[in-house]
């Protein structure tokens, strides 16, 4: 995802630790990994808001076990049935989350059994809604595919609290292996990457202008006066 965010391939990479050196704006880029989420039978997925869908772009498998979740990445997310969905929408207003909740309508999936645990109504999907904001984190018990349970929470498109939801990160697996207490323990870990997305977040907005804005202007910007070189290093 990093690769991707970013557009350039990291300086150093050994088990559990990346760098990144950012040429603009001026960075040294640091992850190391989280064993909460990288070991046991988790997938942690990505979905990022695109106008009114959510869709899956990236995802880290951590189980080596015979039975493991993969879901297709780069569909929308099915909002009234996924622990993502919810968590984005709560973010929203009432009104402006039923508008897109709305559009989308109760959306099936051809796996048999699916959403039969999910909410069949605008009124449970509002007390949904309702309950994703009181509690911080999206929870999902079988809700969308038989067999799986999933949490989730928003990153923002920078570090203060009312800056826009931009995405959603969550952690899925077989329900007999990741059941509601196990995730629930995973929750600290996921709300500190979802955090560290929403605070480098601008640097990806930042970069994405630079590249569009070509070399010329971009050594403009870096001879401006008074302007000085600061870099930083992030933990993930």
């Amino acid at each position: 995802f990093y690769k991707k965010m970013l557009g350039i391939e990291p300086s150093k990479v050994r088990p559990g630790y990346a760098k990144f050196d950012i040429q603009n704006p001026p960075l040294n880029f640091a992850m190391n990994e989280v064993p909460t989420l990288a070991e046991g039978s988790a997938l942690s997925h990505l979905g990022l808001v695109d106008q009114d869908s959510l869709i899956w772009v990236a995802w880290a498998q951590g189980s080596q076990a015979p039975l493991r979740y993969v879901p297709v990445f780069g569909r929308e997310v099915v909002l009234h049935a996924t622990g993502s969905g919810a968590t984005w929408l709560a973010s929203l207003s009432g009104q402006e989350a039923l508008r897109i909740f709305r559009k989308h309508g109760f959306r099936r999936s051809a796996t048999p059994g699916y959403g039969r645990h999910a909410v069949q109504s605008e009124k449970e999907f509002l007390a949904k809604l309702a309950k994703v904001r009181r509690d911080g984190y999206g929870l999902n018990l079988e809700e969308g595919e038989p067999g799986i349970n999933a949490i989730a929470v928003a990153f923002r498109g920078g570090s203060d609290p009312s800056s826009p939801v931009v995405g959603t990160l969550s952690i899925a697996g077989p329900s007999i292996r990741m059941t509601k207490s196990k995730l629930i323990d995973m929750l600290p870990a996921l709300r500190l990457h979802a955090l560290e997305l929403s605070e480098t977040w601008p640097m990806h907005l930042q970069m994405k202008a630079a590249q569009i804005s070509g070399p010329y202007e971009r050594g403009s910007q870096n001879a401006s006066p008074g302007k000085t070189s600061k870099r930083t290093s992030r933990k993930s």
